[in-house]
């Protein structure tokens, strides 16, 4: 994700941008369900 974030990305380019949010949220709902069987 930090070498994603450095690229620089055109304003116009909304489909990376989406791209990149879900990435993050899919990286996010693993995080959280790891933390969920943890406990």
């Amino acid at each position: 994700m930090v070498k994603l974030s450095i690229i620089p990305i055109p304003k116009n380019n909304y489909a990376v941008l989406e791209l990149l949010h879900a990435e993050r949220c899919l990286i996010a709902s693993r995080l959280y369900i790891l933390e969920i069987l943890r406990v």
